[in-house]
């Protein structure tokens, strides 16, 4: 456990040295609410639909943090040697990957709180259970946060898997945000942003917090295959570079 800690306090030494990067990450999505939504956003008077429009925004942000994070870190820094050396020190690659992980929560509830305090309190919809509603969103997510390590055991270098998955993030975004039909509803659950957003919708339909009625069962099972990819993905991470031997 003190390794596991240890590997957190670095890693958020890490984010820390990035200054402007780290508080850009936590302010970009309250710019884009305030500015780039915001016509959207004020065209919602009823607090029910503005709370589902939050939820697009906290999914966002929890796989934004995971995939950047988690996979593409350990993408990284497996390019640089580092992955092996980290696992090296640490005795074993779990109590590293644990650490990065806990480290990404921390980040990620940061920002989900920091965007849920000022966005509900400018429209007059703040309370103590909808604050909770994206941290266990997060929480529900853990299951996708593990399985980006999948990235790490690709056989492509770093740059070019950062542009792989920054091109396809945005659409399969708005393929989610999109069509809401109950159309191969199962189907569209193994899009991440799906998954998670009708996880946390359906549980702050269950703090009363409001109106939803998306739960399947098929929520459950999507969400044991991607903690099966993650599973596998740990047991198997690639702790050699594609580019250094």
């Amino acid at each position: 456990m003190h390794k596991v800690l240890g590997f957190f306090l670095l890693n958020i030494k890490m984010i820390f040295a990035e200054k402007i990067a780290f508080v850009w990450s936590i302010i970009f999505p309250v710019f884009i609410a305030l500015l780039v939504q915001k016509s959207m956003l004020d065209s919602l008077t009823d607090p029910n639909e503005l709370i589902k429009y939050f939820g697009w925004f906290w999914v966002f942000i929890i796989i934004s943090t995971f995939l950047n994070g988690v996979g593409l870190q350990a993408a990284r820094l497996r390019e640089y040697g580092l992955l092996k050396t980290y696992t090296l020190i640490a005795g074993n690659k779990y109590i590293f990957i644990f650490g990065m992980l806990l480290t990404q929560i921390v980040f990620c509830s940061v920002s989900l709180l920091l965007f849920t305090f000022i966005i509900s309190s400018i429209y007059n919809v703040f309370s103590l259970k909808l604050v909770i509603v994206p941290l266990i969103g997060m929480l529900l997510a853990l299951p996708f946060g593990l399985a980006t390590l999948s990235l790490a055991n690709l056989p492509v270098q770093y740059n070019n898997l950062t542009t792989i998955v920054n091109i396809f993030i945005y659409p399969i975004f708005l393929v989610a945000v999109s069509f809401h039909s109950s159309e191969f509803y199962l189907l569209k659950l193994f899009n991440p942003y799906k998954l998670i957003y009708e996880m946390t919708m359906t549980f702050a339909n269950g703090l009363h917090i409001l109106q939803y009625n998306g739960f399947h069962i098929g929520i459950f099972f999507v969400s044991l295959f991607y903690l099966a990819i993650g599973i596998v993905s740990l047991r198997k991470l690639n702790l050699l570079s594609v580019i250094q031997r």
